[in-house]
C-alpha cells in the first residue's frame, strides 16, 4: 500500500486584511475625533492616515486623533492604508462632517402666517441649558415677534433680535452668538435699528446675542521643508479683538507659540505633523483655524 506524503507548503504569501476600518464621522466645532482602524497579518503592520489622498506626515498609528475640529475641516476625506512585507491596502474613505452647535436654521411660525417665511433658532428649546452659548445661523431677518432689549424672551425670534441688537443688518443672513440667560422679571421694549421691540412683564426663559467670535480671514496652508529650512504658519483674523493665538502640532499646544504667525527652524522628521491655531477674544469667544500639514525632508547633497 502507497504511503501519501502531505506536504505543509509556504504561507501564501498577502496584504493585511481590515478588521475594522475607521468609517465616516460628525462631530460639532471644537470636538475631538478619533478614527480608529485595525487590520491583521501574520507579518508586523505598518499604518499611514491619509487626507484627502495625500499622506498625513507623522501619523502611523492605528489610530488618528484629529484635536479640536473646525468648520474648515467639514467635507475632509481620510483613509488609512494599512502595509506589510507583501503589499498594502486602503480602507474605506472616511468623510468627516463638522458643524456648529445648532447651526441649521429651524422653521419658528407666528401666528397663522401661511407661508411659514419666519425661521430662525427657538432659544425656548435650550431654556435649561443656562449659561450655555451656541452659535445659531439666522435666515429673513427682522421677521417674529420680539420682546425686551439686549435681553430677550425666549420665544423672540433670533433674527428680529439679530437686527434690533445691531449684529446683522435687515435682510442679511448670518451666524450670531446666543446666550441663554435664565428667567427674568421684566423687558423693557424699545426701537432700534429700525425694529420695534416690545415691553413685557415676568418670562421663565430669556437669551442675550453676543457679538460674534474672530473670524478667520486667511488659514495656516500646508508645506514641505528641508531639514535646515524654516516653516512658517499665518492666520488672519477679523473681529473687534483684541485677540490671543495658541498653536498646537498634532494636538499638543507649542510652548511660547502666541502669536499670529508661527515661525520655526526645522530640525528633524520630529517637526513634521498637522498644526492648528486656535484665535480667542476673551469677549466674544474663540475660533479654530483650519489645518495645515507639514512635511520633513533630510537635505540630499549634490553630486
Amino acid at each position: 500500500m502507497a504511503m501519501g506524503w502531505l506536504g505543509l507548503g509556504a504561507a501564501v504569501a498577502a496584504p493585511p486584511t481590515f478588521t475594522q476600518e475607521p468609517g465616516s464621522r460628525s462631530a460639532l466645532v471644537g470636538q475631538n475625533v478619533l478614527l480608529t482602524a485595525a487590520a491583521v497579518s501574520p507579518q508586523p503592520v505598518e499604518y499611514q492616515w491619509r487626507l484627502n489622498d495625500a499622506d498625513l506626515p507623522g501619523q502611523t498609528r492605528s489610530t488618528l486623533d484629529l484635536f479640536c475640529v473646525s468648520a474648515a475641516q467639514s467635507g475632509q476625506v481620510y483613509s488609512v492604508r494599512a502595509s506589510n512585507a507583501d503589499g498594502s491596502v486602503t480602507s474605506a474613505p472616511a468623510t468627516l462632517s463638522v458643524d456648529v452647535p445648532l447651526s441649521t436654521a429651524q422653521p419658528l411660525g407666528w401666528g397663522n402666517d401661511p407661508t411659514g417665511a419666519h425661521r430662525s433658532f427657538m432659544a425656548i428649546t435650550a431654556r435649561a441649558s443656562l449659561g450655555a452659548v451656541y452659535e445659531v445661523t439666522v435666515v429673513d431677518t427682522t421677521l417674529g415677534g420680539l420682546w425686551g432689549t439686549d435681553i430677550y424672551t425666549d420665544d423672540s425670534s433670533v433674527s428680529a433680535a439679530a437686527v434690533h441688537t445691531g449684529l446683522l443688518m435687515a435682510g442679511e443672513k448670518g451666524t450670531v452668538r446666543l446666550k441663554i440667560t435664565g428667567p427674568q422679571t421684566s423687558y423693557l421694549g424699545s426701537t432700534r435699528n429700525g425694529v420695534a421691540s416690545s415691553s413685557y412683564t415676568s418670562w421663565p426663559g430669556s437669551f442675550e446675542l453676543l457679538n460674534v467670535a474672530p473670524t478667520i480671514t486667511r488659514h495656516p496652508l500646508s508645506q514641505a521643508r528641508l531639514v535646515g529650512g524654516t516653516a512658517q504658519f499665518d492666520v488672519e483674523v477679523s473681529g473687534p479683538g483684541p485677540f490671543r493665538y495658541q498653536w498646537y502640532r498634532n494636538g499638543t499646544a507649542l510652548a511660547g507659540a502666541t502669536n499670529r504667525t508661527l515661525s520655526f527652524p526645522v530640525t528633524s522628521s520630529a517637526d513634521e505633523g498637522s498644526y492648528v491655531c486656535t484665535v480667542t477674544d476673551d469677549a466674544h469667544g474663540t475660533t479654530t483655524s483650519g489645518y495645515a500639514l507639514l512635511g520633513v525632508r533630510d537635505a540630499t547633497p549634490g553630486p
